[in-house]
């Protein structure tokens, strides 16, 4: 059955919140132990930054930005691979799975490429977010659960210091990259730690 014909809320009957992504944890085990054993919380695969650069979401982001990259390695998103072996081994599918990913400004910000009045590389960021997105979504596929990829956004905490101009791009952009995720099954959600511009909680979907 499409996402779009059960709302989110409903798969979400129960739960109380949601963890932006990552732990502080080197052990996996221990990880996704701390995931299970909080029935209250969204059912994510933990991001583990404490093991290394590579396990960073920037990492992984900049790595699929190449022509030839397939997929997250074992060794750059470990919490990834352990939950989806603990959910195939319970036999018991959780109502979705939360997912994540570094959205498109946030990628520009942190590699100091961000510029107002920038269409273009937000452009070509956008599509490395989705490629994310949807690698996430079919990596699961054999769960048959739905996912919910939330993109992180911290770089919107610079929302009022950004023109007009800039700031109608980056919610357009954020608007269709949403909806282009919607059209293949996949909730979608928006995170940042700053302050967020109402305009946020109105795209038309």
């Amino acid at each position: 059955m499409p996402v779009r014909d059960i709302l989110l809320k409903d798969r979400l009957r129960g739960l109380k919140t949601y963890c932006v992504g990552g732990l502080p944890f080197k052990d996996v085990n221990q990880a996704i132990q701390f995931v299970i054993e909080r029935p209250w919380i969204v059912p994510f695969w933990p991001e583990l930054p404490m093991r290394g650069r590579t396990e960073s979401v920037l990492y992984r982001v900049e790595r699929s930005a190449r022509n030839e990259w397939k997929g997250y390695d074992q060794e750059e998103a470990t919490g990834l691979f352990a939950f989806k072996d603990y959910v195939l081994k319970s036999k018991k599918k959780p109502p979705v799975i939360k997912c994540q990913t570094l959205g498109p400004a946030s990628y520009l910000d942190y590699r100091q490429a961000f510029k107002q009045n920038e269409t273009k590389l937000l452009e070509q960021a956008a599509e490395i977010t989705l490629k994310n997105i949807r690698y996430q979504k079919n990596f699961f596929k054999s769960i048959e659960t739905p996912v919910l990829v939330v993109i992180d956004e911290p770089a919107l905490d610079k929302w009022w210091d950004w023109n007009s101009t800039t700031k109608d791009i980056v919610s357009d952009l954020l608007q269709s990259l949403i909806r282009e995720a919607m059209k293949e099954d996949i909730y979608v959600g928006l995170h940042t730690c700053g302050c967020q511009s109402p305009r946020f909680l109105k795209f038309d979907l």
